[in-house]
């Protein structure tokens, strides 16, 4: 049995306030919950010990990145120093991802190319479903079952996707035509959850954060904006050095099989 935490970046709408949409999926078996658990919470009481962050606040990416409230007054009142410590407490929880026995799966939707009779959030969260599927394999494995948990607000939307997709899950047959594969491991509908009450829901926010930055340098070669940028200097690298870091620090844990077209595994859509 595995836990799959889902959570996004930017926003799902045509033509939206963002050029691009990112779900990302933290997915792990339940027998290394608590382990895994046990190391965050340690992780969050060292931030308090180090920079003065309550264990109870949510680690939310790009707010902290941006200094938004609450950090805004939670940590220095000097903004340059702000911002070091905001970074700082981002690469430690890069690094601690990064050592956790996990897996991440992301799907970028890239807006300009879209079509716009589709559903982004559908989309993607099909795309999602079917590779943690594929990573199970359920066909080999029938115990390997998954379960969804996402922060509240789009979860009557994937439900309707994960309700249809268990039913006809139609897959590209490299002979020409699709083939209906319905969805096997996926058991209830996905259940919501705040995500400041979930440590891995932040998880899954930093990691779907990162890859939106990354995507959005990469493939579309738009600008970092510039309070992030400002964020991501403070320890003289580049902001976009600063993004390779960490997709780099987290590639143990990536799925890069995922996608055969990114290094890092990102599923690019279209």
């Amino acid at each position: 049995m595995y836990f799959a935490y889902i959570d996004e970046s930017g926003d799902d709408g045509l033509p939206g306030s963002s050029p691009l949409f990112v779900l990302s999926g933290v997915y792990l078996q339940c027998l290394n919950w608590q382990q895994i658990f046990v190391q965050l919470q340690a992780f969050r009481h060292s931030l308090k010990a180090t920079h003065g962050l309550p264990v109870r606040t949510e680690i939310h990416t790009r707010p902290l990145l941006r200094s938004k409230k609450p950090y805004n007054t939670l940590l220095s009142t000097n903004p340059q120093k702000r911002r070091l410590q905001a970074k700082e407490i981002l690469d430690r929880f890069c690094q601690r991802i990064a050592t956790l026995p996990i897996k991440v799966i992301n799907v970028a939707i890239i807006k300009d190319s879209y079509p716009l009779s589709i559903p982004i959030l559908d989309v993607a969260t099909t795309f999602l479903i079917q590779r943690i599927e594929n990573d199970l394999a359920p066909w080999d494995n029938p115990q390997n079952l998954f379960l969804i948990i996402t922060d509240p607000g789009r979860e009557a939307r994937m439900r309707r996707t994960a309700r249809r997709i268990r039913r006809y899950n139609p897959v590209p047959s490299h002979f020409g035509g699709a083939r209906n594969i319905p969805i096997r491991s996926l058991i209830e509908d996905p259940l919501p959850k705040n995500s400041a009450q979930s440590y891995f829901i932040q998880m899954a926010d930093f990691v779907a954060t990162t890859v939106y930055l990354y995507v959005q340098y990469r493939y579309l070669n738009l600008p970092i904006p510039k309070r992030v940028a400002q964020t991501l200097i403070s320890n003289q690298l580049t902001p976009k050095k600063a993004i390779i870091n960490w997709m780099d620090t987290l590639m143990p844990v990536f799925n890069t099989q995922a996608s055969k077209n990114d290094p890092y595994g990102v599923v690019i859509y279209p």
